[in-house]
């Protein structure tokens, strides 16, 4: 089953799709709440994606 952590802001339109499409697929998605300037310079988010952006 596939799991994974969603970095983006919680009332984007895209979000709530991909949420929606996780939920019927039974996937389980971590919504990581993104604040531009502090969520990409995080540590965790910077070990993932070295160039801080995805």
């Amino acid at each position: 089953m596939a799991s994974g952590t969603l970095y983006a802001c919680s009332d984007n339109f895209r979000t709530y799709k991909i949420m929606i499409a996780a939920q019927y697929s039974g996937a389980h998605v971590k919504l990581a709440d993104f604040i531009f300037g502090e969520t990409n310079k995080s540590e965790d988010f910077l070990k993932k994606f070295p160039l801080g952006k995805v």
